[in-house]
């Protein structure tokens, strides 16, 4: 009889231990996984640059632009440990331009729209802080306006490049986060019909602040 009660006593010892130990997991889960799946948001900012006529020199080849822009953003992420790879495309309409005047004329030149798709690789020093590398191909509208003489010159242009950049994204919420993010975007050259046809080229530095929806 003491050796039952002896073995009854080790089973419910090892019961109550396993039940305890159940509830340490339990306790224990893992943070939330911020940084994987689909997100969308809008973003704006600030960005200046120059525009460049690629077969002139001297100070009068180029023209310093700069102007607000706004826009939207989708995405993707996936994460491994600490690391976080994704991608992202966004779209921006912009005012970056420059206006310039003088006898009997005037030329006038504008961003009208950006766009980049760009990979991001970064890390989470915090399970709901994003610090992240990005990159990749730019796409441009620009528009050009030479007005003098009863005449008008100009036209749309249509631009590709490359991106690059770095940024910062933190979660305010489980679903809401907020970034702010640096591109750098070089765009190749297009022709545009001025009484001298010029090949313009675009160099635009942003600086964006925005908000994303995780789904």
């Amino acid at each position: 009889m003491i050796r039952n009660i002896v073995f009854a006593s080790a089973v419910l010892f090892t019961l109550d231990t396993s039940a305890k130990a159940a509830d340490a997991v339990t306790v224990a889960a893992p943070a939330n996984d911020y940084w994987s799946g689909l997100y969308a948001g809008v973003h704006a900012g600030y960005g200046w640059g120059r525009a460049r006529d690629v077969d002139a020199s001297g100070p009068d080849s180029y023209r310093n632009i700069d102007g607000w822009l706004g826009g939207v953003q989708i995405g993707a992420n996936a994460r491994m440990n600490s690391l976080v790879f994704g991608v992202e495309g966004d779209i921006a309409a912009t005012g970056i331009g420059f206006s310039q005047a003088g006898d009997g004329f005037s030329l006038k030149g504008n961003v009208d729209w950006l766009s980049t798709i760009r990979g991001r690789v970064g890390f989470t020093p915090t399970d709901r802080m994003l610090v992240y590398g990005t990159g990749g191909v730019a796409f441009a509208g620009f528009d050009l306006d030479l007005n003098g003489g009863g005449q008008s010159f100009g036209g749309n242009g249509f631009h590709t490049g490359w991106a690059v950049g770095a940024g910062v994204e933190a979660m305010v919420t489980d679903k809401i986060s907020l970034k702010a993010e640096y591109l750098y975007s070089d765009f190749s050259s297009d022709s545009y019909k001025l009484p001298d046809p010029a090949n313009i080229a675009l160099r635009v530095h942003t600086v964006r602040v925005g908000a994303n929806f995780h789904f």
